[in-house]
């Protein structure tokens, strides 16, 4: 039986809808929100979208526009970056104060970059430089006080025709916490791979730890081994304030705006997983030392996990949460 391959699979799925949101996004673009707590998949499910609508994406993540815009600055004379900046900026706000706002990216990590009206800025010129394009906007806002900010978006872009949505990457904290833990990175090209949900092809040994490792098996790379970054041990409880801070927002988008949100969750209870295919499901791999063959010996199986109640339920691979998105979108779109 030939291999299935799970993206063409979300292409078939949703050839109808999507065929009819092409026609729709010409005349009224996206501009969506995608909001999610640390290891959701915001990321992987962004670039399966834009797979599925080829020519109507594009991504803009807020804390990548800081970054570059700290880049620029260690480079680039402040005035002009503040010049070229300004038309973004309100019209109450000076020059010597935009001047004033992005003297601290000059010293900031780009993590720690906070500064709401600049972000905002960036957000703006970023979106003017993308015309008539369906907007994936990762990153902002990143709490309840920046919802006004974003309304001040949605607000001067429905104007432009655009169809605003937050979306919530509803992820469960397991999922999240296994994506953190069991996370590998190869140190030379930094490819980024999971031992247990979606490992490398290549395997190997270290007799002194016992440990079954996976070697980079990207293209163009070596066959190096693949280390855990830092903190990564520590899984999702070492976000814990910052994930309560995302679901504070999720709350008071729900609550305060409900007819620009949109959650999907990427679970799916055990009573209806019949309705799904086997490669719908998210595997966990299971990695063991053969010393008598001497060779790594792969086997897999469906990821089972359990709510707060003792429900069961069954993680989903991202085009799975996809294929849901998509169906979704054009209910939003019918309505």
């Amino acid at each position: 039986m030939p291999e299935i391959d799970p993206i063409q699979s979300m292409l078939d799925r949703t050839e109808t809808e999507r065929t009819d949101l092409d026609a729709k996004l010409k005349d009224k673009p996206l501009l969506l929100f995608f909001i999610g707590q640390k290891a959701s998949g915001k990321g992987t499910r962004s670039k399966l979208l834009q797979k599925a609508f080829p020519d109507h994406f594009e991504q803009i993540s807020a804390g990548d526009l800081a970054r570059e815009l700290q880049q620029r600055l260690s480079e680039e004379d402040i005035e002009k970056v503040a010049d070229e900046l300004a038309e973004h900026f309100p019209e109450n706000i000076s020059r010597e104060e935009i001047h004033e706002m992005l003297e601290p990216f000059v010293e900031l990590e780009g993590s720690r970059l906070k500064a709401t009206e600049v972000i905002l800025a960036l957000i703006k010129k970023a979106l003017a430089d993308t015309p008539e394009k369906s907007i994936i906007l990762d990153g902002f806002p990143r709490s309840p006080e920046q919802v006004e900010n974003a309304l001040e978006l949605i607000d001067h872009f429905e104007q432009e025709g655009y169809y605003p949505l937050f979306v919530n990457v509803d992820t469960p904290y397991e999922v999240r916490d296994a994506r953190m833990r069991h996370r590998r990175v190869c140190p030379i090209c930094q490819n980024s791979k999971n031992i247990t949900l979606w490992p490398s092809t290549k395997f190997d040994y270290d007799p002194d730890s016992g440990e079954v490792f996976m070697l980079c098996d990207e293209e163009n790379c070596e066959l190096v081994r693949m280390v855990a970054k830092d903190y990564d041990d520590q899984g999702a409880e070492a976000m814990k304030d910052r994930d309560q801070i995302t679901q504070d927002l999720v709350d008071h988008l729900h609550e305060h705006h409900p007819e620009y949100t949109v959650s999907i969750k990427n679970a799916i209870p055990e009573e209806n997983v019949d309705q799904y295919e086997p490669h719908d499901l998210t595997e966990v791999t299971n990695l063991e030392w053969d010393p008598e063959k001497k060779e790594v010996v792969v086997s897999t199986e469906p990821w089972v996990l359990e709510d707060e109640e003792g429900k069961k339920y069954y993680s989903g691979n991202p085009e799975t949460w996809v294929v849901d998105f998509i169906k979704e979108l054009h209910k939003h779109y019918e309505d």
